[in-house]
């Protein structure tokens, strides 16, 4: 089983944003989402970070500032987005209010491998966060505990190079468009998981879309390995 080569969302406390005043001017068509992302930053202490430092430093938290009736969002929902997805805007302002933060429009035209596609807003607004920092996944999204990294062999632990994943985790919570259920074993794409960094602790929750469920398992796995 190869190393797994994932995105990770970085979370962080609920941001202090005026949706109030973003939602008296600005209105979405359907299946539109609008976020202003949290703030993060440039330095650590009194050191200033690289670019590139920074910017994989920063949160994948947002807050809606106006959302289509059909998404189920409402202004002020707090969201966990998909890193580097929607159209981004920078001092963004609308009447008489001005973003502090970046802005990004989900559901609308991108480009992939030089094509103008549609994306639907839920493949990267994923889940609706908690002042706890709890989520609820949105639509097809399913929160997921990966089973935790295989890091020895018997009485032998494996070099860094070689410790991997099994790929196969317990699906904690779904959205409600999901066809499985909490409790599901599942063998999920690698590729297709965000890692979520750490909740109370826990270092094994991802979060995907049902699309990047393999299979199913369905017979008792410690039987199977007997």
């Amino acid at each position: 089983m190869q190393n797994e080569n994932v995105l990770q969302i970085r979370l962080c406390r609920i941001p202090d944003i005026d949706y109030v005043t973003a939602s008296a001017n600005i209105a979405c068509l359907h299946g539109r989402v609008v976020v202003e992302m949290a703030q993060f930053s440039d330095k650590k202490g009194s050191i200033y970070l690289p670019d590139k430092v920074a910017a994989n430093d920063r949160s994948d938290v947002g807050v809606v500032l106006s959302a289509g009736k059909d998404t189920g969002l409402e202004s002020g929902d707090c969201v966990l987005v998909r890193p580097y997805d929607g159209s981004w805007r920078t001092a963004f302002a609308a009447g008489s209010y001005n973003a502090k933060g970046e802005v990004r429009m989900y559901g609308c035209f991108g480009r992939s491998q030089g094509e103008v596609e549609l994306y639907d807003w839920s493949d990267s607004v994923l889940a609706i966060l908690e002042s706890d920092l709890s989520m609820t996944p949105l639509k097809r999204n399913l929160l997921v505990k990966r089973d935790p990294t295989v890091t020895r062999d018997g009485n032998i632990y494996l070099p860094d190079e070689t410790v991997y994943r099994t790929n196969i985790g317990t699906v904690v919570k779904v959205g409600r468009d999901c066809e499985l259920s909490p409790g599901t074993r599942v063998i999920y794409h690698p590729q297709a998981m965000l890692e979520v960094d750490q909740i109370d602790g826990d270092p094994d929750l991802g979060i995907c879309s049902e699309d990047a469920i393999e299979a199913i398992l369905t017979i008792d796995e410690v039987a199977l390995a007997a």
